[in-house]
C-alpha cells in the first residue's frame, strides 16, 4: 500500500511509489514533493487525484492514502512567483 507520486518538470513526468508507512501525515508527503523538485518548496504545487492539495488541509486518511493516490507535482512559472523573495538557483 501506498500512493504513486508524479513529478511533472519541463514536459518530463517521473513516477515514484511512496510506501504507506512515509504518508502518516500529508505534510511528509508535500516536503518530499517539494525536495524533489524546488528545496524551498516555493514554486511547487501539489494534486491529489486531481484535486489541488492546497485545498485540502487534511489527514492522509481523508485523503485516501491509504489506497494506491495519484500525487502530481507542478513546477509553477518561477518568474516572479517567490513571496519569500530568495533568489531561485537553477537545477
Amino acid at each position: 500500500m501506498g500512493f504513486v507520486l508524479t513529478v511533472t518538470e519541463n514536459n518530463n513526468q517521473n513516477r515514484y511509489y511512496v510506501p504507506v508507512e512515509e504518508t502518516d501525515k500529508i505534510w511528509k508527503v508535500r516536503s518530499m514533493a517539494a525536495g524533489m523538485m524546488d528545496t524551498a518548496g516555493e514554486n511547487v504545487r501539489l494534486f491529489l487525484n486531481g484535486q489541488p492539495m492546497e485545498l485540502l488541509e487534511r489527514t492522509d486518511a481523508q485523503y485516501g492514502l491509504h489506497k494506491k493516490s495519484n500525487v502530481t507535482v507542478e513546477r509553477l512559472a518561477s518568474a516572479g512567483s517567490s513571496a519569500s523573495g530568495k533568489p531561485q538557483s537553477p537545477r
